[in-house]
């Protein structure tokens, strides 16, 4: 019924099909690395990042990711991940930096209260929380205001500018108008000379 040709064909086939499957299923069910690749993924865009605005938010979704570590039991590892991205973060922002700063001490406070028995560390994580949005809220204020400062002071030139020129352009407009009424005068004082001749 079968022949020798078409078995060995039938077995080559289920070999592939049995190794196929076996490669989705170990890549599909394995999820180890997609916590780090968050916190190097973050890293990345912060250190990559040239926009103040953009910054600041990269900076909000490192403490969040911090503090997800600390709400899962991780705070030595939310240290170490606000540790290594802060010497970033200041060189590009200091206001920034602070925030992050002000994160890291308020873990720092969260471990020991859990130390100590004396609070929830998530009410603590919480707390921080949000004094470290506060704190992130206010220094984007700031930017704010400062860039409408400095808008402010180049419209205040631009009008300044604008007025000189109009200005120098009244004076230089009737310069002209009473040299050619000067030249006008001369002229019709020359055809008087000539007609009285």
């Amino acid at each position: 019924m079968f022949n020798q040709k078409d078995i060995k064909m039938k077995k080559l086939v289920l070999v592939f099909a049995l190794a196929g499957t076996l490669l989705v299923g170990s890549t599909a069910c394995s999820k180890k690395g997609d916590a780090s690749s968050e916190a190097s993924v973050l890293a990345t865009k912060i250190e990559n990042c040239t926009n103040t605005d953009s910054l600041q938010l990269y900076v909000a979704q490192a403490k969040a990711y911090a503090e997800k570590l600390v709400r899962e039991g991780k705070a030595e590892q939310a240290k170490e991940y606000l540790a290594k991205i802060e010497p970033v973060v200041k060189a590009k922002s200091p206001a920034a930096a602070s925030a992050l700063s002000a994160a890291g001490n308020l873990i720092d406070k969260a471990v020991e209260s859990v130390k100590k028995g004396t609070d929830n560390a998530a009410d603590a994580v919480k707390d921080a929380a949000d004094k470290t949005g506060d704190a992130v809220n206010e220094a984007a204020d700031a930017v704010s205001d400062k860039a409408n400062e400095v808008k402010d002071a180049a419209a205040d030139k631009a009008n300044e500018v604008k007025d000189a020129a109009t200005e120098k352009a009244a004076e230089v407009k009737d310069a002209a108008a009473d040299k050619a009424n000067q030249a006008a005068d001369a002229v019709k004082d020359k055809l008087n000379e000539l007609k009285s001749k």
